[in-house]
């Protein structure tokens, strides 16, 4: 599984917005993504997924006439890409390699209200329709937000997101960390590093990319509380320190960058939804 930051063909985006996303003025997120796709579409291809009948139309209307933006028929229903999108990865095929698309089994992050609905749930099975490559699926569930990747070989992920219940239920005489992690090595993971994550966040259980990210030459940002009027996650702190003291594949300790968050008199709308 390529790092984020690797070259890629295209820029998949979906035109779908779920009610629970819309609450101030869904008008009002379709011109942010419609001036977003724009301004993406400077600089490489947009792929905009959107679900048959109105929304479709309104895609192809609101893009009609940029070259660098093609609007595909998709079951999508949420703008959400990170999660309900397959993961692309490569994969050998002799001398050569090919691009695949990694199934999650996405369930709409554990049909947390007022998530209940699945979001895009035939979307990576549809890949090789949609997306022209072979679907590989996981041997659990997940979604894309709750894996993070140095892109050799690498993956964190947390416990209160992969081991909730809602996810991956309890099965007697299974080990679940022992199983996923055995499963993130069929898809060629060589070293999982488990965080405790958050698991009073509200609606991703904790996914490991609302506070850690990987970056080149083996550097990790992670987001610490530094303010006197929040309380920092309770495992915050843990994690901090785990990732301090974990090595990568080649067995070098990584570079932990500490990045504040916002202090809560700038934060604006619901705090528990902030990313």
């Amino acid at each position: 599984i390529p790092a984020e930051w690797e070259p890629h063909e295209c820029f998949w985006m979906s035109w779908a917005v779920d009610p629970v996303w819309s609450r101030p003025d869904t008008t009002k997120i379709r011109d942010a993504l419609s001036r977003i796709a724009h301004t993406i579409a400077r600089y490489e291809p947009v792929r905009m997924l959107a679900p048959p009948g109105p929304l479709l139309r309104a895609a192809q209307q609101e893009f009609n006439g940029c070259a660098n933006i093609n609007v595909l028929d998709a079951p999508v229903s949420d703008f959400w890409m990170r999660d309900i999108m397959p993961t692309f990865a490569f994969r050998s095929l002799g001398a050569k390699r090919e691009v695949v698309a990694i199934d999650w089994h996405f369930n709409g992050w554990g049909r947390v209200p007022p998530h209940s609905a699945v979001a895009g749930s035939g979307l990576a099975e549809s890949a090789a329709v949609i997306f022209g490559v072979p679907r590989i699926e996981a041997s659990f569930v997940a979604e894309g937000g709750a894996l993070v990747t140095d892109g050799n070989g690498t993956m964190i992920v947390t416990r209160s997101c992969l081991l909730n219940s809602n996810r991956n239920p309890l099965r007697a005489g299974i080990d679940r960390q022992t199983e996923i992690s055995s499963g993130l090595s069929e898809l060629g993971v060589r070293k999982v590093i488990w965080l405790e994550g958050d698991p009073c966040e509200p609606i991703t259980s904790g996914h490991a990319d609302g506070y850690v990210l990987c970056a080149p030459n083996n550097v990790i940002l992670v987001e610490a509380v530094d303010d006197p009027e929040v309380d920092s996650p309770f495992w915050r702190e843990h994690d901090i320190a785990l990732l301090e003291n974990a090595r990568n594949t080649d067995d070098f300790p990584f570079t932990i960058h500490r990045i504040n968050s916002p202090r809560e008199r700038y934060c604006r709308g619901d705090p528990e939804y902030f990313a």
